[in-house]
């Protein structure tokens, strides 16, 4: 099982930089969001992202997730109230 997860992720990352070696600049955040359509940021807009995207991660950093597997996910339920 361990092989699988493995494989995952090292698929997973391929072509990726490791995150922990990416210097969080303006023109980075800027470039990232442009690779998914965010042309039209303002300023504000990218200094928010900028903000948003080293405070995750830092957050990654101190995770441990070595352990983990697919049914640690978190899950989500919704039921509808009786009537």
């Amino acid at each position: 099982m361990a092989d699988k997860a493995d494989k995952a992720d090292k698929v997973e990352k391929a072509g990726k930089p490791d995150m922990a070696e990416v210097q969080f600049t303006e023109q980075w955040m800027r470039d990232r969001a442009q690779e998914i359509g965010l042309t039209r940021l303002t300023p504000e807009h990218v200094q928010q992202l900028l903000t948003a995207t080293k405070a995750a991660n830092a957050r990654r950093g101190v995770l441990r997730f070595d352990t983990l597997t697919y049914a640690d996910e978190p899950a989500h339920v919704y039921f509808l109230p009786e009537q």
